[in-house]
C-alpha cells in the first residue's frame, strides 16, 4: 500500500478503548479513539472492553469531531530526548491533525476542519489536503506537516493552534496524481527555494534534525517525495529555503542517526545503484544544498527476490551478521533509537529491526507481524512463469527461493503472533522503550513497547565433570524476556561445534558431552547487541572407574592392590575409602594401579569395596575390590613328647 491518499471510505472504523493484561515482551498495543496506553516495569497485551462511537453517546473524551481515524499515516512526540507527554497523528484521510495525552488518553482535533483544501488559519479553521508526515522541534513550540496533496511543508504553533505555510505555493493540477478522487495534487509540481515560492511533488515521509549541517537551534527537515528524491527545508533562514539533497532512487521513510547521518528506505524501482528494497545510510555534505552520499547497509536489493528474508531463517536460511543478504519486501517508515542501537523498518505488514555493532550493521530481524503467511509463488510455480513469460513476474528473480508475503492482519500479541496492515509512519522513544506507529490500513494508531528486550544475560553451568559423561547441563538467561538467537561456541573438550539457540522466552538450557580432557572454554555471542558474558571455563577430567576383583586378601594383610582407569600418578592426589573399617593411605600410583597402605585392617571377612576419589572427582559406587579372608593359623603338634 503506497504513501498516498486513497479514495474516502465509506464508513470510518470506529474506535477502540484497550485494556492490558500482562504477558512479557513485544505485545502490540492497539489503541484508537480514545487513544489508551498503560505501561509498567512489564510489557502488556490488550484487549478490547469497550467501543467508542461518537463524543455523546459514546465512551469519553473521543475525537472531536467526533470521528475516528482515517488512513493515519504520520507520528511524532513531543520532549524529545525525554518521556513523551503528547503523540502527534497525521489522520490523511481526515485532513487533520491529531494530539493524544498519552496519560490519559485524550484525543482531540488540533488543527484542521477535516474539509480537503488549503488556508492558514487558527486550529479547526485551518484546512490540510492529505496530510502525511509530522515533526515536533526540540523546545516542543512548533509542528511542522507534511502535506501530500498540496505538496507543501505546515507549521503549526503549538501554543496558538495557528496554521502557516512554511514551503509551498498553490499548484496548477486540480486532481490527485494517483487518482484517488481528492483535491488537489501536485505532481511534477517541483521547485525549489524560498518559502511559498517553492513547492513539494507529493512528499512522502519527514524527520527534523538538529545535526550539523543543519543549524543547531532553529534545525532542518529532511523529506522524501513520490519521485523519490530527499529534499532539505533549512529553517533556520527566513524565509524557510528547500534544497534538493539526492534524486534518482525511491526514497521513501527517513530517519536520523546519531552521528549526522540519515537513514533511507528505498522503495521498488532501481535505479544505476541498485537501490530497490534496501535500507540505506545517507552522509549529507557541508551545507544543506550540497549532495548527499548514500550507501547500502541492509538488503539484497533483488526486486522480487525471495521477497522476505532475515538472518535466522525467519523465511529464507541468512547468515547472520551479514545484513545485505537480508531481503525486504515493502520497506517504507523507518525510525532509529540512537540510545539502543537499533532501527525500526516498517517492512509491509511486518515490523523489523536493524541491529548495530560498532556503528556498523549487523544484522535484520522481524520482531513483530507476520502472524500468518502467503506463499506467493513456490521455486516450481516460479520456474513456470518465468519459463511462460509471464509479464507480472518482476526481473532480476531468484529461483532458489520462495516468495513470501507477510498477511495483513488486525492482531495483538507478543512479537510475530501480531499483525498489521501497511505501516507508514513510526517514531521510537528511546526513555521509554516504546515505538509508535501508524497501522495505516487498520485505520489505528498502535503502540510496540520494545521495553522489556533483554539488554544482557547470563551463562552458567558447572565448572568441572569427567570426559565422557552425557548431557552436561548448561544455562543461558537473558536479563529480560528476549526474541534473539544467542550462539554457544565450545573450545577445547573435543568440541568446536556451535549450539545456536534460539529464543522467544526468558532462559534455554543446553548440553554437551566433552570427549577429551582439559579445559573446555564456552563463549557466547547474540545478534542483538546485547552484552555478552565472559567465556565460561569448564575442566574436563578423566573419570575415575575401578575394577572389580575378588582376589583373596588376608585379614592380617598390610597392603592391598585396586587396578582400574583414570588415576593420578601422584599419589597424594587419590584417596581410597572402604568398607569393613579398613582405612589406607595411597603410596605408590599409576594411571591404571593404586598400592594402598593399610592403617586400618579389615575388621571382619567377605568382599572388601572400595570408592575412590581422584582429584576430588569419585569413581562413584562402590566396587569389590578384594575378598577379606581369614590368617592361616599355625598347629602345632605334641605327639610323641
Amino acid at each position: 500500500m503506497e504513501n498516498k491518499v486513497p479514495a474516502p471510505t465509506a464508513k470510518p472504523h470506529q474506535g477502540e478503548i484497550k485494556s492490558l493484561t500482562r504477558v512479557g515482551l513485544l505485545a502490540v498495543l492497539m489503541v484508537l479513539c480514545p487513544f489508551t496506553l498503560l505501561r509498567a516495569a512489564d510489557a502488556y497485551i490488550a484487549s478490547t472492553v469497550a467501543s467508542c462511537t461518537n463524543a455523546v453517546n459514546g465512551p469519553t473524551p473521543c475525537l472531536n469531531p467526533p470521528q475516528s481515524f482515517n488512513y493515519p499515516q504520520g507520528v511524532a512526540v513531543n520532549n524529545i530526548g525525554s518521556a513523551p507527554t503528547v503523540m502527534y497523528a497525521a489522520d490523511t484521510q481526515n485532513n487533520w491533525i491529531t494530539a493524544t495525552v498519552l496519560a490519559t488518553g485524550s484525543t482531540t482535533v488540533l488543527a484542521g476542519s477535516g474539509v480537503a483544501g488549503w488556508a492558514d488559519g487558527t486550529g479547526t479553521s485551518a484546512r490540510f489536503n492529505g496530510p502525511v508526515a509530522v515533526a515536533v522541534d526540540s523546545a516542543n513550540a512548533f509542528l511542522y506537516v507534511a502535506e501530500g496533496a498540496n505538496g507543501t511543508i505546515r507549521k503549526v504553533n503549538l501554543s496558538t493552534l495557528a496554521v502557516t505555510t512554511v514551503i509551498g505555493n498553490s499548484c496548477s493540477s486540480t486532481g490527485d496524481p494517483y487518482g484517488s478522487g481528492s483535491v488537489g495534487g501536485c505532481l511534477g509540481h517541483y521547485q525549489t527555494g524560498p518559502g511559498t515560492a517553492a513547492s513539494l511533488e507529493y512528499p512522502r515521509y519527514m524527520v527534523l534534525s538538529y545535526a550539523a549541517p543543519a543549524s543547531s537551534s532553529s534545525g532542518a527537515l529532511w523529506v522524501t517525495d513520490s519521485a523519490g528524491r530527499i529534499s532539505t527545508v533549512d529553517l533556520n533562514s527566513s524565509p524557510a529555503t528547500l534544497y534538493e539533497m539526492s534524486s534518482g532512487f525511491d526514497a521513501r521513510g527517513i530517519a536520523g542517526g546519531n552521528s549526522g547521518n540519515f537513514y533511507v528506505a528505498s522503495g521498488d524501482f532501481y535505479d544505476s545503484n541498485n537501490r530497490g528494497r534496501q535500507i540505506l545510510n545517507c552522509v549529507p555534505g557541508g551545507s544543506l544544498s550540497s549532495s548527499v552520499s548514500c550507501s547500502v547497509i541492509a538488503g539484497t536489493g533483488d526486486y522480487w527476490e525471495g521477497i522476505y528474508g532475515d538472518q535466522f531463517g525467519y523465511w529464507n536460511d541468512e547468515a547472520t551478521g551479514q545484513p545485505l543478504t537480508a531481503d525486504f519486501i515493502n520497506p517504507r517508515g523507518l525510525a532509529f533509537d540512537a540510545t539502543n542501537n537499533r532501527l525500526f523498518v516498517a517492512d509491509g505488514n511486518a515490523i523489523r529491526v536493524i541491529t548495530f555493532v560498532n556503528g556498523a550493521a549487523a544484522n535484520v530481524i522481524t520482531v513483530a507481524g507476520g502472524a500468518t503467511k502467503s506463499t506467493l509463488h513456490t521455486w516450481f510455480e516460479a520456474q513456470a512463469l518465468a519459463d511462460n513469460g509471464d509479464s507480472t513476474l518482476p526481473v532480476p528473480f531468484d529461483l532458489t527461493k520462495n516468495l513470501y508475503y507477510p498477511n495483513s492482519g488486525n492482531t495483538n500479541g507478543i512479537g510475530e503472533s501480531s499483525s498489521f496492515n501497511s505501516v507508514n509512519g513510526m517514531v521510537a522513544v528511546p526513555t521509554t522503550r516504546m515505538l509508535y506507529l501508524a497501522d495505516t490500513g487498520n485505520n489505528r494508531i498502535r503502540g510496540l513497547d520494545y521495553g522489556e528486550l533483554a539488554s544482557s544475560y547470563t551463562l552458567t553451568g558447572p565448572s568441572s565433570g569427567a570426559r565422557g559423561v552425557l548431557q552436561v547441563n548448561f544455562k543461558v538467561t537473558p536479563n529480560k524476556y528476549c526474541v534473539c538467537t544467542i550462539t554457544i561456541t565450545p573450545s577445547g573438550g573435543g568440541l568446536s561445534t556451535p549450539v545456536v539457540l534460539t529464543f522467544s522466552g526468558t532462559s534455554s538450557t543446553f548440553s554437551l558431552t566433552p570427549t577429551a580432557t582439559g579445559t573446555m572454554t564456552l563463549t557466547a555471542t547474540n545478534a542483538l547487541g546485547l552484552t555478552n558474558p565472559s567465556a565460561l571455563s569448564y575442566s574436563v577430567y578423566e573419570q575415575p572407574t575401578v575394577t572389580a576383583n575378588s582376589e583373596k586378601l588376608s585379614i592380617r594383610a598390610t597392603t592391598a592392590t585396586i587396578r582400574g582407569a583414570g588415576f593420578d600418578a601422584n599419589a597424594a592426589n587419590n584417596t581410597v575409602v572402604f568398607n569393613r573399617s579398613a582405612v589406607g593411605t595411597v603410596t605408590s600410583a599409576t594411571s591404571t594401579e593404586l598400592t594402598v597402605t593399610l592403617s586400618t585392617l579389615p575388621g571382619t571377612t567377605g568382599s572388601l569395596t572400595a570408592v575412590v576419589t581422584v582429584n576430588g572427582n569419585s569413581s562413584g559406587s562402590a566396587v569389590q575390590v578384594a575378598t577379606v579372608v581369614s590368617a592361616p593359623t599355625l598347629t602345632l603338634s605334641t605327639a610323641g613328647h
